[in-house]
């Protein structure tokens, strides 16, 4: 089994974490921004994660996980329990849509032109020609990254607001339950809390050096910390990334 991934990508971390939880081996194949474009597309897709396996080929994180879970869960541990899977996939792909592209956009705001702190993080695990090549092209890929996320003070504001609303959604749906649909982990969980990973930056996320990061980066990412959902966000990293 192969996973295509692009190393800091928060879809992508969606997809480990649930090979994790099923304690699947697997192989993981990294590549830079852009250069994966070589790779997905000879497989059929466009963005990362696929993931491979055998002759099944899943370009789609949700289509990813309901694989794993159809492979190899079972009643204790299902990402998609009986008695809650509408509900769940209906979250999950609410974050998707919705949550994931704004968080991308303010991490990349104001991380894009800190080279320093984005390129350890956009060649880890990448070989060694694609890195070189990154490395020289990058203020081209940077360019090309900006008019692609749609980057700008303008939609900066427009992603935080929309964070702003959803976080607050998240908040209601939670209530005093300990999850999103009830007592268990579910997708929906680990959707929202991979994809909320670029303004939370838990202990337990691939991505770190938060100190180093820009003053008013850093406020924005402490806000989002303190709300009751940033507070579920970090509290479920340390209790189930990581662990079955």
């Amino acid at each position: 089994m192969k996973l295509i991934t692009i190393y800091p990508s928060h879809y992508c971390l969606k997809v480990r974490w649930a090979l994790e939880r099923f304690e699947v081996k697997y192989e993981e194949e990294v590549h830079p921004p852009l250069f994966h474009f070589f790779t997905t597309q000879k497989l059929g897709g466009k963005s990362t994660p696929i993931l491979q396996d055998g002759s099944n080929i899943l370009k789609d994180s949700t289509d990813i996980l309901r694989y794993l879970d159809s492979k190899y869960s079972n009643q204790y541990n299902s990402l998609y329990p009986k008695n809650v899977e509408e509900e769940v996939l209906e979250l999950e792909n609410f974050f998707d849509e919705k949550l994931g592209p704004h968080t991308r956009r303010v991490a990349y705001t104001f991380l894009l032109d800190h080279r320093d702190l984005v390129m350890p993080y956009f060649t880890k695990g990448s070989n060694f020609i694609e890195n070189n090549m990154f490395m020289a092209s990058f203020p081209m890929v940077k360019f090309l990254m900006k008019k692609s996320f749609n980057i700008s003070p303008k939609s900066l504001e427009k992603s935080l607001s929309y964070i702003d609303k959803i976080f607050a959604k998240a908040e209601d749906i939670l209530g005093n339950k300990e999850f999103l649909t009830g007592n268990d982990f579910t997708a929906a969980d680990l959707t929202l809390c991979s994809l909320s990973a670029p303004i939370i930056f838990p202990d337990e996320y691939e991505v770190q050096c938060f100190e180093n990061y820009p003053e008013d980066f850093k406020e924005i990412v402490n806000k989002y910390r303190k709300t009751k959902t940033g507070q579920f966000i970090l509290d479920t990293f340390k209790k189930f990334r990581f662990k079955n």
